[in-house]
């Protein structure tokens, strides 16, 4: 009897960790894909866990400046603003989506930082810093050419009725590794020290990287309503793909509103490592503490947001964590030791858990499948461009006035997003989804999105 008792917990917590997530009202293949969809997504968020935390102290590390890293982050953000358009474009001209991510982050992704790990064993000082800031711009084009096709795969691997679910267990899972994998990864910088330390996390990184690209390898891809053998009824009255993107007002007064929210956050977004390393003095092994405990209060936030969102509360919860986000950087701007940091960095994930968890279903509800690489190619440009337009007058702002300075304008610019958004809501524009309509319906109805229409 006790032997029936322990192998039903062992089978049960097996069941907890490799196959949490619903598959309620999913086909075969679609349980197949969710399956390594989840193995990919356990390995690539160990990947990330092993370097996100430490890049900037390793840029640092290596000889470089406030000035550098915001460079560095405009640039980035310069091939966030390409990367959606040629995701999009291969997805319009091939009809494939799974090929491109593997291509982008699945290889190119992945490779850059093995080469940004071996760096420093040929060339030192700015040149070092100068090919490690090149790779991370050439990983964030790959990573958001894959954007579009990628989420545009999840709408049909994902049947309505689960995302909000499975959006939120993806994200608990992904802080409870960073639970794990943050402070062993400060403590492996810690007791290896100097640049070695970092260099030996980008490698692991870079092996467990590799591993979830062959699982996401192995997702069985649906046949995609995207592609140059669909021609959709917008292009058939004689407007192009794009052309119907603009044309759906509703999509682009969302897309305005995205832009503004994107912009409050990179005023501040590319500077929180630095003032906790430079202006408060806190170690690599603190932060690393500080991330880890932060992920500690971030699962509970995603567990209770996953309990109060479904897909047809997504937009409501969105506008509620849109209102509260703004509040965050606040509780920075009184943060003055490491327990403040925590404290802030704690209200902030709570109240982004809200907005992180309806993301998905929303976004997957108010773009056709005909056209959703191009809608989600259309969003990303708009939010990429407030992110290469700030980042470098931002840095002005922290070096000339300091980071308090930066905070405050973040504040503001979030908080007039959140009341935009909040403004949308009220008036129904989240009202009727894709989701809702025949599917015969489902292109023609940029045309009818905005107006009196779809507030009736």
């Amino acid at each position: 009897m006790n032997t029936v008792i322990v192998r039903r917990a062992i089978r049960g917590l097996g069941n907890l960790v490799l196959r949490p997530y619903p598959i309620a009202g999913t086909t075969a293949q679609q349980r197949e894909g969710i399956k390594y969809m989840w193995y990919d997504l356990l390995f690539a968020n160990m990947s990330v866990a092993f370097f996100a935390e430490f890049l900037t102290l390793y840029i640092l590390e290596l000889g470089g400046t406030t000035s550098v890293i915001g460079t560095m982050t405009s640039a980035s953000n310069a091939m966030a603003l390409l990367g959606p358009i040629v995701g999009a474009t291969l997805v319009a001209r091939s009809g494939k989506r799974k090929i491109w991510v593997l291509i982008g982050p699945g290889s190119i992704g992945r490779l850059t930082l093995l080469l940004s790990a071996i760096t420093p064993l040929f060339c030192s000082g700015s040149t070092a810093v100068l090919i490690v800031v090149v790779l991370t711009c050439i990983r964030n084009l790959a990573g958001t050419m894959s954007s579009p096709p990628g989420t545009s795969l999840q709408g049909d691997i994902l049947p309505p009725g689960i995302r909000s679910r499975w959006n939120s267990l993806s994200m608990v899972a992904a802080n409870a590794i960073t639970v794990i994998v943050v402070p062993l990864t400060g403590w492996l910088i810690r007791v290896i020290s100097g640049v070695a330390g970092y260099q030996v996390a980008l490698g692991i990184a870079t092996v467990l990287g590799f591993v979830a690209t062959s699982f996401y390898a192995r997702i069985p891809e649906p046949e995609s309503a995207e592609g140059p053998r669909q021609r959709t009824p917008e292009c058939a009255k004689g407007r192009s793909s794009l052309a119907a993107v603009f044309h759906d007002q509703r999509f682009m007064l969302y897309c305005g509103v995205m832009f503004v929210w994107s912009f409050g956050q990179q005023l501040s977004a590319p500077f929180f490592t630095v003032y906790m390393r430079e202006s408060l003095g806190l170690s690599v092994e603190t932060i690393a503490w500080l991330a880890t405990g932060t992920a500690v209060v971030n699962v509970g936030a995603l567990i209770g947001a996953g309990r109060l969102v479904n897909d047809r509360t997504a937009p409501k919860m969105t506008a509620i964590g849109m209102l509260l986000v703004p509040l965050m950087p606040i509780a920075w701007y009184l943060a003055a030791d490491a327990w403040g940091v925590l404290a802030a960095k704690s209200y902030g994930v709570i109240a982004w858990a809200l907005v992180n968890v309806s993301n998905l279903p929303l976004i997957l509800a108010i773009t056709p499948r005909e056209l959703r690489s191009r809608y989600i190619a259309v969003l990303n440009v708009f939010s990429a461009t407030a992110a290469i337009i700030v980042p470098i007058p931002a840095a002005w702002i922290y070096d000339q006035y300091g980071f308090k300075t930066n905070l405050l304008l973040s504040a503001a610019g979030r908080g007039v997003a959140g009341i935009l958004y909040l403004i949308m809501y009220l008036r129904g524009s989240f009202r009727r989804t894709f989701d809702e309509l025949p599917e015969d319906q489902a292109v023609a109805r940029p045309a009818l999105s905005t107006g009196a229409r779809h507030r009736a």
